[in-house]
């Protein structure tokens, strides 16, 4: 039956319309099949590729925060355990030598300091109480009014344990940026009090470890702003994917950074985020060319076919007129048509019957 309804088809239709068939049936039916599978894989594939490279970005970032916060906690497990600084803290015997025990205190934050890049800086700030006697020196500071009224001795008060925390800092020609800060509670058992460390972590020392030109990277604490980003303009602005939907959950994929799709990757362990900013570009770009060969493969064939099938026509038109003319006894046809195949020799024939 259906063969019947093909012939059927094939034999009422003029050749135009069976060209023009076969082209939508044998070409682009297939060409948009396959085409658009391989599209959708590639895309996938492509989306996949960078989403795995910029979860390896995230990773070196996460392995760098790791090692700066062990380095930092061996930092702390220093300080807390000297018996010296104890002693410096809590001695009141007119005989203690405080200007030589402020010496060696002072040298040994120096040499921690020094031989530790990630440091900006490196303070210990003890109640002004305990003070009193202390020469003054750049990394023993007392409490002051000032300082009490801050965010980070505030926090330090409410928290036994060590943070991290961001703040404002002011730089060389009074250029204010942000710094993140790893704030410890040191214990002074003997006079029921405590010292707060304060170690500030070098915002280039940062940079060099996770700077990568195809990425943006922006990094926060304890929902505060950022305090480094690839762009400097983002520091201090708010976290630029909020953290309150459910996305707070660490993860890979696709995120709306600044009105624009992006690839990224989200870790709230140490609260940073990672996004690729031309991998999805770069995939819906791919996507756009393969669609362009694709139809540019589809105007040359159906170009190609329409010639064809009007050159046919044509021919196809002057036999049957010739053939008419014939039938009405009209032997003033024209000579020959176009080409050298079965419509050619057909025509042909038809001369030859008509010069008989």
């Amino acid at each position: 039956m259906k063969k019947t309804l093909l012939l059927n088809y094939f034999s009422k239709k003029n050749m135009k319309h069976q060209l023009i068939t076969l082209f939508i049936c044998a070409i682009i039916v297939p060409v948009f099949c396959v085409s658009g599978v391989i599209s959708f894989l590639t895309y996938r594939r492509t989306a996949s590729h960078y989403e795995a490279l910029t979860r390896s970005q995230v990773k070196l970032v996460h392995a760098t925060v790791v090692s700066t916060a062990i380095s930092l906690h061996a930092i702390y497990e220093t300080v807390v355990s000297d018996n010296g600084l104890q002693e410096f803290l809590c001695a009141d015997s007119s005989d203690y030598d405080y200007t030589q025990a402020a010496g060696l205190q002072a040298a040994a934050f120096e040499e921690t300091l020094t031989n530790t890049a990630m440091l900006n800086s490196l303070t210990l700030y003890v109640p002004a109480e305990l003070m009193e006697h202390v020469p003054r020196n750049k990394y023993i500071l007392p409490v002051t009014d000032e300082l009490k009224a801050a965010r980070l001795y505030q926090k330090s008060e409410e928290i036994i344990g060590n943070f991290w925390i961001s703040d404002i800092r002011t730089g060389q020609n009074d250029v204010n940026y942000w710094e993140l800060h790893y704030c410890c509670r040191i214990p002074i058992p003997q006079k029921s009090s405590h010292a707060v460390l304060v170690m500030s972590i070098s915002n280039d020392y940062l940079r060099n470890l996770i700077a990568n030109k195809n990425y943006q990277i922006y990094m926060n604490v304890n929902d505060e702003p950022v305090f480094i980003s690839s762009d400097r303009s983002c520091a201090g602005q708010p976290f630029p994917i909020s953290l309150e939907d459910g996305s707070a959950d660490s993860g890979t994929g696709i995120f709306t950074l600044s009105g624009r799709k992006v690839i990224g990757s989200l870790e709230t362990a140490t609260l940073y985020h990672s996004a690729d900013k031309d991998a999805l570009p770069t995939a819906h770009r791919l996507f756009a060319i393969l669609l362009l060969l694709l139809f540019s493969a589809l105007l040359v064939s159906g170009a190609i076919i329409l010639l064809y099938a009007s050159y046919f026509g044509s021919r196809i038109d002057t036999l049957r007129l010739a053939m008419y003319k014939v039938s009405n006894n009209d032997y003033e046809i024209v000579d020959t048509i176009r080409g050298d195949d079965e419509l050619t020799a057909a025509f042909h024939d038809l001369k030859l019957w008509c010069a008989s």
